[in-house]
């Protein structure tokens, strides 16, 4: 069990890692300190969160280098990480996990696949975007239709909403102040859908003044 000590200075540790690189340096000292507390390399790597190697390179971290000798697998910047994630992804995602050294860095850092995670969600959400909007440009009917689709599942559910209201204050008792309310919420309902019935029978309506007002 580590020590108050030994716990004070992986904090410290922490802190400088959280930094940047070029902070290695230091907190391999307070990892060293911590081993003089009689912190064990496991222990030092479960509060660090970080592999054993990975703990051990910067604690071993040589005095004319400025950064540590990192041993293979065992470290990847988060920088590294996204750069490579996005290059991958954008050109093979099949190829990203074959390589046995990224699959350990991963696996060593709950940075680098946090880093992982989001560079595959962005490049999988504009993916996803160009090829919606490609599909859309080329099947004009299919657009409309969904877009159509949408309306009416608002629409729908607005009603819905309605209706389980009202069967909901049925089982209420509300006070003055609740029922204005209620009642305050209804007709500004009652308007958007009496503005959008005159608008869908031909009448020049205009959607401002709608807009503008606040429940």
């Amino acid at each position: 069990m580590l020590s108050r000590s030994a716990e004070r200075h992986l904090e410290k540790a922490k802190e400088f890692v959280s930094k940047g690189d070029e902070y290695y340096r230091e907190a391999g000292l307070e990892i060293r300190l911590a081993r003089a507390q009689d912190a064990t390399w496991a222990e030092i790597s479960r509060f660090m969160g970080k592999g054993v190697n990975w703990v051990q390179d910067v604690a071993n971290m040589p005095e004319n280098r400025t950064t540590p000798e990192w041993r293979r697998g065992s470290h990847a910047t988060a920088k590294e990480i996204e750069a490579g994630a996005k290059k991958l992804l954008s050109k093979d995602p099949s190829k990203l996990l074959e390589d046995p050294a990224v699959v350990a860095a991963i696996a060593e850092s709950p940075e680098a696949t946090a880093t992982l995670m989001r560079a595959a969600r962005a490049v999988g959400d504009r993916v996803e975007e160009t090829e919606s909007g490609r599909f859309a440009e080329s099947n004009p009917s299919f657009a409309r239709a969904d877009r159509l689709l949408t309306i009416l599942t608002r629409l729908a559910n607005a009603r819905s909403a309605v209706v389980k209201s009202f069967e909901e204050l049925q089982d209420m008792v509300l006070t003055e102040d609740e029922g204005e309310k209620v009642l305050r919420f209804a007709q500004y309902n009652e308007g958007a859908a009496v503005l959008l019935v005159a608008f869908l029978t031909g009448e020049s309506v205009d959607f401002d003044e709608l807009l503008a007002e606040e429940v």
